[in-house]
């Protein structure tokens, strides 16, 4: 393979990869390694772990003769950083040299690329490209409802995305965001790939994302030139539709308020007691209901407010939440009223809440003591 390119182009390249790099195990020396590849006239960098996978271009490379190399990102990055602002790379079956002046030559000792897992990647579906801002939006906020996701509930250590739908859960909450994507999709990401997928993303040339199915349960996403892929957990995602509508049919009674005023009181509750302790709600009777917020923390630590909304419950009710849940409920949503329905408490259980945003839909559950 020979290429020349830049040392700017290099590094940015290697500092893209590098998180994939940095979380795999140190004794795994073949999985410290990236792999330089031409593919056309184009250079990519790739880098692989057991959650994730990443391919960048290298903007500016241009090829001489094709092949590809698989060299340790820690000794690449150090090299090339001593090197020029231009430079000459030129590999052969064993031995890597850098050429940036007449006076600098830098020789590096390739791994054996047998040892490097085989990557495949799908060829994009251009006729369902996603908006690049609202896909980040949309993986930051699946990202802070899972953030708090446990061993304890392992097959929500994931997302789904089937039927055109992003279905996030956590056990306690149970979202569904609707998603412009092949209706024949089917994908699981786990939760733990979500922040740097996001990364990835906004990290990426070009303002549209295509997701591609690469096996039964994968997806390729590509930005621009470059790709990004999260290994499936083996583990299958719980069918919440049943949870929908079962929980729709069970929620008759409607609570509108304004979203910023209750977030601007659930804030305050937050800086004032335990993010984790729990908050109650209380409706008065009538259309135009008192919202009391109460929030107390386990050391004993209260807040207390109120505002006002709608209710069509026609009877005084009590709502008591994880204060940390339900503000990242809340959050979730963007108009600025927001409908909760609500059903009646029977048989010892405690109905939860269940909202509505267009084709957007989310469930909480109400804390139980």
């Amino acid at each position: 393979m020979i290429l020349v390119t830049y040392k700017e182009s290099i590094l940015t390249a290697i500092d893209r990869v590098s998180k994939i790099v940095k979380s795999n195990p140190r004794a795994v020396d073949i999985l410290q390694c990236v792999q330089l590849e031409t593919y056309g006239n184009e250079v990519y960098m790739v880098a692989t772990s057991p959650m994730a996978s990443a391919r960048v271009l290298i903007s500016d490379a241009k090829v001489g003769e094709p092949g590809k190399a698989i060299i340790n990102l820690d000794r690449l990055k150090d090299r090339v950083s001593k090197a020029a602002d231009s430079m000459r790379i030129e590999t052969d079956q064993k031995m890597m040299k850098i050429v940036s002046s007449s006076d600098q030559k830098l020789g590096l000792v390739l791994n054996d690329a047998r040892e490097y897992p085989e990557i495949e990647w799908s060829i994009t579906e251009e006729s369902y490209g996603l908006v690049k801002s609202e896909f980040i939006n949309l993986l930051q906020t699946s990202h802070s409802i899972t953030s708090s996701t446990t061993a304890l509930t392992p097959a929500f250590l994931q997302v789904q995305i089937a039927d055109q739908v992003l279905w996030v859960a956590n056990g306690v909450t149970y979202q569904k965001f609707p998603i412009h994507c092949n209706p024949e999709l089917t994908s699981t990401i786990p939760t733990a790939t979500l922040a740097s997928l996001a990364s990835f993303i906004k990290e990426s040339e070009g303002d549209t994302v295509w997701l591609s199915q690469q096996s039964e349960d994968s997806v390729v996403v590509t930005v621009g030139q470059d790709q990004y892929q999260a290994v499936p957990l083996a583990i299958g995602f719980p069918d919440l539709g049943t949870i929908f509508d079962r929980t729709k049919v069970l929620t008759p009674h409607e609570l509108n308020v304004s979203r910023s005023e209750l977030l601007a009181e659930l804030s305050k509750a937050k800086t004032s007691v335990d993010s984790f302790g729990k908050v109650t709600l209380t409706l008065s009777e009538g259309a135009k209901t008192r919202i009391s917020i109460q929030a107390k923390a386990d050391n004993g630590d209260w807040f207390e407010s109120a505002i006002v909304g709608i209710w069509s419950g026609g009877h005084s009710r009590e709502l008591t939440f994880n204060l940390e849940s339900l503000v990242k409920f809340i959050q979730s949503f963007k108009t600025d009223r927001i409908q909760m329905h609500i059903g009646d408490d029977s048989k010892g259980d405690v109905s939860p809440i269940y909202c509505v945003e267009g084709d957007r839909v989310g469930i909480l559950n109400q804390f139980k003591v």
